[in-house]
């Protein structure tokens, strides 16, 4: 969890970064995954209309929708011991 918070939000692990994960918080602080969600695509380069099918997918670890709660469209996760 230390290490997804570090690549998403550009920050170090602290101690309470080390006690908080046992609560499975959800990341407060800004992040390159929170601006991707939140930009509109037409911004990006998208068209209109591609504009509209757009959305954010996940598949893969468990941990990754317990930070990023909210910020996927559509997400597929597995058990983090079964990856």
């Amino acid at each position: 969890m230390q290490r997804l918070l570090g690549l998403t939000t550009g920050g170090l692990p602290t101690f309470g970064d080390i006690t908080g994960q046992f609560g499975g918080a959800s990341v407060e602080e800004d992040s390159w995954l929170q601006q991707l969600a939140d930009v509109d695509p037409v911004l990006r380069g998208y068209s209109s209309a591609d504009a509209m099918r757009r959305k954010l997918a996940f598949v893969g670890d468990d941990t990754w929708v317990d930070l990023y709660p909210t910020q996927f469209d559509e997400c597929h996760p597995y058990p983090s011991f079964n990856t």
